[in-house]
């Protein structure tokens, strides 16, 4: 089963570089077989795909990081993020492409903590909390 949240948009650094996540996919690998005339469902780990854009100044810093995750140990490519209650463990870049504006960025993660929908909940009422502010400071 995957699940995918779209339009997350949600600026955080990561490795000292600023980067706007724009969709988390969530991919559970569940194989049903039978096993003694039972049925069981064996349930391999998720996987987190995380794909997010930087700006293109960003490309050195990024592309050092990147060129580490080889040959190094997991402990100096990997980050974590916690951000407002939410917490993404061991995110590393996995893959990248240039368009015109930006660096799209595809990270894999090795787990998530936290309610994902309470949490873009929580975006979008800071969202309009914020429009209701601008508006009545320009009033």
């Amino acid at each position: 089963m995957t699940e995918t949240f779209n339009d997350i948009n949600l600026n955080i650094k990561i490795n000292d570089i600023l980067f706007t996540i724009k969709k988390i996919i969530i991919d559970d690998n569940s194989i049903p077989f039978n096993a003694f005339n039972r049925q069981i469902t064996v349930t391999n780990p998720k996987e987190i795909k995380i794909l997010a854009e930087t700006a293109n100044s960003n490309y050195i810093p990024f592309e050092k990081w990147f060129s580490a995750i080889r040959g190094h140990s997991a402990t100096t490519y990997k980050k974590d993020i916690n951000y407002n209650g939410f917490f993404i463990g061991g995110i590393f870049p996995i893959d990248y492409d240039f368009n015109q504006y930006s660096i799209s960025v595809t990270f894999s993660a090795d787990y998530m903590r936290g309610d994902i929908h309470l949490f873009k909940l929580q975006q979008l009422r800071k969202q309009k909390l914020k429009k209701i502010l601008e508006c009545q400071k320009s009033s």
